[in-house]
């Protein structure tokens, strides 16, 4: 995140405290029996306040994932620029992987999955989130690296389906299992 401004880290700070505060409301309470206000008072601020980072409780618990996401995006800058595309969103997502190696934090974003995955509109919201995600991605590389838009973000998408797909197979039984599954499904996809 080295180009944002002060304002905007600060920004992003409080949005990390606030979806701290919801996701454990969230855990203890029920998504649907939490309300913004209660999430807004644990975060020690006004219901006005909270709207000035989210526009609903729907966008802190998917919001959860724009938070990795920025992660994410600061880890694929710091890769070499000489680096192969498919090596460096591999490294990407090592955040994800070590996010679900942290107990606390698997435990946590483990019940968050489940909620977006029992929710309809929460799932939508995540689907259209990632999306938006592999856009930045994409654009990021080409400015970075150059080369041809459709093979660049077909490689993003491709990349992320083997790591969705990995979540699927490895989350919920073998968390730990993860980055070797994510390994084995682009090896896959990428001998294919």
């Amino acid at each position: 995140m080295p180009d944002l401004s002060l304002k905007e880290r600060k920004r992003i700070a409080i949005r990390r405290d606030l979806t701290a505060v919801a996701l454990e409301l969230f855990l203890r309470d029920g998504y649907e029996n939490t309300t913004v206000d209660q999430i807004a008072a644990g975060a020690g601020m006004s219901r006005r306040t909270f709207f000035r980072y989210y526009n609903a409780k729907e966008d802190v618990i998917v919001g959860k994932w724009d938070l990795i996401g920025l992660d994410m995006v600061t880890a694929l800058e710091e890769r070499p620029a000489d680096e192969p595309i498919w090596d460096s969103l591999r490294a990407m997502y090592d955040v994800v992987i070590q996010h679900y190696a942290d107990p606390e934090k698997r435990e946590q974003s483990l019940a968050v999955d489940s909620i977006v995955a029992a929710t309809p509109a929460l799932r939508h919201s995540y689907l259209a989130r990632r999306d938006v995600f592999e856009g930045i991605v994409t654009d990021m590389l080409l400015k970075q690296r150059g080369g041809d838009r459709l093979a660049v973000r077909a490689l993003v998408g491709a990349v992320t389906a083997c790591v969705e797909a990995a979540r699927e197979e490895t989350l919920q039984t073998r968390p730990l299992a993860l980055g070797p599954a994510i390994d084995r499904a682009l090896a896959a996809m990428r001998g294919a």
